[in-house]
């Protein structure tokens, strides 16, 4: 079995920094929240309820409030009804940014273990398709099921570039839809990387896609895993025979932000044929 390693929801008023500029922060994170938050609150009645005073508010609001406490950020995060992604993002955004190596550094020890392949292995025995990323959803390695399912992600080598090329347009359904998870995955990653080079790349690759930039850009949704209870449905690109599946995502340890999908059909599920020419996007 040949395995592939790959080189390489509301809409808000503009924030005073410009969400254009691309680079999330926690004052306009929590401008969003607080007004969209049903019904809308000012931050008179914030002041009221919570105690701490407008002036601070604002202070936060504009990131001038030098190390916020958790405990403050967890207030606002109750009172604004920040589910439980939506809270560890807050306290991503106040934290200092993580260092996010390149994708070549993340797959040379990928690579070097061993158990990581064989373990693509037993999941393609299985009928799962599977493959490694890093947070950007740059693609390190898949095994064949992912890479022949996913047609033309093994030539872009980015699920997130593939996402919104005609070969992913042609394979997601529903793709609408999918895209408000896909982007809400990333908001995620990229709050905790968010001054990387990796994902400063990211995001001037994605931005300019309409399709991407307004969920980004408006929704305050975050997710850092998928539901079981809310499968994906791909398409067979030489069929058209429609598939659902269960989407796990996990890291692959503590120690390394590399990060493993895998893709749970709920029934057999018949792949495009593996020898068709793709040209990437």
């Amino acid at each position: 079995m040949k395995r592939t390693p790959q080189k390489g929801h509301r809409r808000t008023r503009r924030h005073p920094a410009g969400p254009d500029t691309g680079v999330l922060d926690l004052g306009r994170y929590l401008t969003q929240l607080r007004e969209t938050t049903q019904p809308k609150l000012s931050r008179r009645l914030v002041e009221d309820i919570t105690n701490f005073s407008q002036a601070t508010i604002r202070q936060l609001e504009a990131n001038r409030l030098k190390h916020p406490r958790l405990e403050m950020l967890d207030v606002f995060a109750r009172l604004y009804r920040a589910d439980s992604a939506q809270t560890q993002h807050i306290r991503d955004l106040a934290s200092p940014p993580l260092p996010l190596a390149g994708p070549e550094p993340l797959r040379d020890c990928l690579l070097a273990r061993p158990e990581h392949m064989q373990h693509l292995d037993d999941l393609e025995r299985r009928g799962v398709l599977a493959g490694y990323f890093d947070p950007m959803l740059t693609v390190l390695a898949m095994n064949t099921l992912m890479r022949t399912a996913f047609v033309g992600l093994a030539e872009i080598g980015s699920l997130a570039r593939w996402w919104f090329s005609p070969a992913g347009l042609a394979v997601v359904v529903d793709h609408p839809t999918e895209t408000e998870f896909l982007v809400a995955f990333l908001k995620g990653q990229m709050g905790r990387y968010r001054t990387a080079p990796r994902t400063l790349e990211t995001l001037a690759e994605l931005l300019p896609h309409p399709q991407f930039h307004k969920p980004y850009t408006t929704s305050t949704r975050i997710a850092f895993e998928r539901s079981t209870s809310d499968p994906i449905h791909f398409r067979n690109s030489d069929t058209g025979e429609i598939a659902t599946a269960s989407v796990h995502i996990q890291r692959v340890s503590n120690t390394t932000p590399t990060l493993l999908f895998s893709v749970f059909p709920h029934e057999h599920v018949a792949i495009p044929n593996p020898g068709r020419d793709v040209t990437p996007d």
